[in-house]
């Protein structure tokens, strides 16, 4: 979606902008934790700045799944991104009922052998 200028609309912009500011946070506290350690070699506990690690990465998915940036946050938006495509619905398949019936054999081929049949 573009704004007539054909730039982003506002409302993206500041979504980007909290995003880009959540990854470099997160970046930064993952990159201490990373060179000093998550846990205190001395007491053996947790260092605050892990959990702030946390915290900055559970934020940066927050933005990112806003943003449609994420596998869950675009198949809800219907988006296929690998294909460049809208999904569209398929209708169910023929024979799958065959396939849950075999889903648990003891035979790990005979799954493909009857998704290849039907």
């Amino acid at each position: 979606m573009r704004d007539s200028d054909g730039g982003l609309p506002g409302a993206d912009i500041i979504a980007i902008e909290a995003a880009a500011r959540a990854l470099k946070r997160w970046r930064s506290v993952s990159a201490w934790c990373d060179m000093h350690g998550r846990v205190d070699p001395k007491t053996h506990e947790v260092r605050p700045a892990a959990r702030y690690e946390l915290e900055g990465e559970r934020a940066l998915q927050r933005c990112l799944e806003s943003l449609g940036m994420s596998p869950m946050a675009r198949s809800k938006l219907g988006l296929n991104i690998a294909h460049g495509a809208v999904l569209r619905p398929r209708p169910p398949l023929a024979g799958a009922g065959r396939l849950r019936a075999t889903a648990y054999s003891s035979r790990p081929t005979a799954l493909r052998a009857t998704a290849r049949s039907a």
